[in-house]
């Protein structure tokens, strides 16, 4: 079985059974990489808004990062 990362669709590896050539996907390191960066900046983006919005939602993301 082969194994394609999703994302760039580069090959990372065979596994067993080896006769069989069908699909399997997962992420490669650097994909996983770029992946979590965006993840963690879009999380920031969504931690302005609440702050900005104010209230309760300050609150919960003040005691969050204590």
């Amino acid at each position: 079985m082969l194994v394609i990362c999703s994302w760039c669709e580069k090959f990372i590896k065979e596994k067993e059974p080896l006769w069989d050539k069908s699909i399997s996907h997962t992420i490669c390191e650097e994909c996983y990489e770029k992946a979590t960066v965006e993840i963690r900046r879009f999380e920031e983006q969504e931690d302005r808004k609440k702050v900005n919005r104010g209230g309760f939602s300050e609150t919960i993301i003040m005691a969050k990062r204590e």
